[in-house]
């Protein structure tokens, strides 16, 4: 009889002899029959097992299995419309995307097939216009995305808060400043010292002091803290804010913003009312003559906060031209939301476009999100 068969390796009676005494020498036969029947009790469970290892990897491929109905309520969750799903799974296909469900956990994912999608657009032969279209609602996905997404990354205590974080410092004596931590200490958060145009701002131990944060989906973060002194970290001189565990989630921005500081030119832009009754119309018209210099600090698709020596009050409208970058240029309308002054003249003009192309939002977007 030949062992092999069983996946047994071959060897002969007399060694097993010698390794078991308790086999009687004269008995061969009776020994064949019983190894005979353990190889075939082996391969038995041999075959059982491999049958139910089949049947649970088929059950796990299968529980992994791609499912558009399930895919397209994630969708919803995220907010996307028709047009803007419809185009996430052309993408998807035309570049077979090996798991769509990871678009909405992995950033990365999602920004290279939409990268994949605007290098498409540009090989269009199409109009300016609807390339600009089609653009857009990439840009759109992405925004959407970001900002319904899961909130990994949520911050519930100033212990998270990573080095390099860009915070707004609000004391109680007043004023508005935006540092970066430095670093994360055992009892306390060191942070750039705030400056203004006259040089560094000094703030007395114990004040208290209401501090913003905003993660890169635009979530925003805010709780109070108090200056609790200075100290010197790699050299530099750094403000010391106490340790809370009482972060608190504040309102989202819509879109994500990018530090630019390019400088920009604004013009106060007038509205005039002419006629009565039905009549009656209003048309704007922009104060080409009283232009002024400024610095766009950051910008969004949304809006820009502008650091000028002749700000505008809230409410007014206004005139901005800018660039992302050297050769791309932007232009735009707005209205001034908010002002802080700045010693010890001047101040910062938080502004929201009223009105903006789609091939200026382009280009701002395409700035923001390095696409």
């Amino acid at each position: 009889m030949n062992f092999n068969s069983f996946g047994f390796t071959s060897f002969n009676l007399p060694l097993l002899r010698e390794l078991n005494p308790m086999v009687v020498q004269g008995d061969n036969t009776s020994l064949i029959g019983l190894i005979v029947i353990v190889a075939i009790i082996i391969g038995v469970i041999a075959i059982g097992g491999r049958a139910q290892g089949g049947k649970s990897s088929k059950r796990s491929k299968n529980s992994g299995k791609f499912k558009k109905s399930t895919f397209r309520k994630q969708a919803a969750a995220m907010g996307l419309n028709k047009v803007q799903l419809n185009t996430l799974e052309n993408l998807m296909e035309r570049y077979r995307v090996p798991n769509p469900y990871l678009l909405f956990t992995h950033p990365k994912n999602l920004d290279q097939l939409l990268q994949h999608g605007m290098n498409d657009i540009e090989t269009q032969v199409s109009s300016d216009k609807i390339k600009d279209s089609q653009k857009l609602t990439l840009f759109r996905i992405k925004q959407k995305v970001e900002r319904n997404s899961n909130k990994a990354g949520s911050v519930k205590a100033t212990k998270q808060l990573q080095p390099g974080q860009k915070i707004v410092i609000n004391p109680q004596t007043g004023g508005k400043y935006p540092v970066k931590v430095l670093t994360n200490l055992k009892d306390a958060i060191g942070v750039q010292i705030p400056d203004s145009p006259t040089g560094q701002v000094r703030l007395n131990k114990g004040i208290p002091v209401k501090v913003f944060f905003w993660k890169n989906n635009g979530q925003g973060f805010s709780f109070m803290s108090k200056i609790l002194g200075y100290t010197k970290i790699r050299g530099n001189t750094a403000l010391l804010l106490k340790h809370t565990n009482m972060v608190k989630e504040a309102q989202q921005r819509r879109f994500r913003r990018k530090e630019l500081n390019r400088p920009t030119y604004c013009y106060p832009v007038r509205v005039i009312t002419t006629g009565v009754g039905k009549a009656k119309k209003k048309k704007a018209f922009v104060e080409s003559k009283n232009g002024s210099l400024g610095t766009i600090l950051e910008v969004s698709s949304g809006g820009c906060s502008i650091k000028t020596t002749y700000p505008l009050k809230r409410g007014e409208l206004i005139k901005i031209d800018f660039e992302t970058y050297k050769g791309n240029p932007v232009s735009g309308y707005g209205k001034v939301v908010s002002m802080t002054k700045v010693r010890p003249m001047g101040g910062i003009m938080h502004v929201q476009f009223t009105r903006l192309s789609q091939k200026f939002m382009n280009r701002i977007n395409s700035f923001v999100y390095e696409m």
